[in-house]
């Protein structure tokens, strides 16, 4: 199992992001990965600024369920398969009487391509036909996927929820260096800022 490190998670009430908008939207994504078999899907355009939101999701998300284990879930239908046996296993030998749907792990699974939405497809069905693994899914991607329509059909189908985030304007940019200045974070702020001015490599 690859455990997904993500350094710098903060568990303030205050949430690190461009503006309120955002700020909600990352709050009801954390509160909507609630159960086991649960699929959360946050799209932006820019992967800096999904990378930044998904922390800030799995700070809200740690705080409500500290318990639970984050893993970077593979793009490979074998790691998958053998992940959810081994959670399932994990969960049934540890002999605890453990109620229905409770979350014991989540899966970070990162698309950037048309072409994974197959990966995306696998991983909400194990989780969703294994509940008693204990598994949900925060999925982080770039539009290139959303916007498909069979994704549309798809998503609204099965009821799997979709948070866009807007890349920020200037307004919303000064009042994010100033929030984070104010709490101690300036430099990461900074770096984040210029990747979204000056993306490079990093736009999708």
């Amino acid at each position: 199992m690859d455990k997904y490190v993500a350094p710098n998670f903060n568990r303030r009430e205050a949430v690190s992001s461009f503006g309120e908008v955002d700020a909600g939207y990352i709050d009801n994504a954390a509160r909507a990965l609630k159960k086991a078999g649960d699929v959360v899907i946050v799209e932006a355009q820019h992967r800096p600024l999904r990378d930044h939101y998904v922390k800030q999701i799995m700070a809200q998300l740690l705080a409500l369920c500290p318990h639970i284990l984050v893993n970077r879930c593979r793009k490979d239908r074998d790691w998958m398969v053998a992940a959810i046996n081994q959670a399932f296993v994990k969960n049934k030998v540890s002999g605890e009487k453990r109620r229905a749907g409770r979350l014991n792990e989540v899966w970070i699974l990162e698309l950037s391509s048309s072409e994974d939405l197959g990966i995306l497809k696998l991983a909400q069905t194990l989780v969703s036909q294994f509940e008693e693994a204990g598994v949900c899914v925060l999925v982080s991607c770039s539009s290139s996927l959303t916007s498909l329509p069979e994704f549309s059909r798809w998503s609204n189908r099965v009821e799997i929820p979709v948070w866009q985030f807007e890349v920020p304007g200037a307004s919303e940019i000064t009042a994010f260096l100033e929030q984070e200045a104010q709490n101690g974070a300036i430099n990461q702020a900074r770096k984040l800022v210029d990747q979204l001015r000056f993306p490079g490599e990093e736009y999708e």
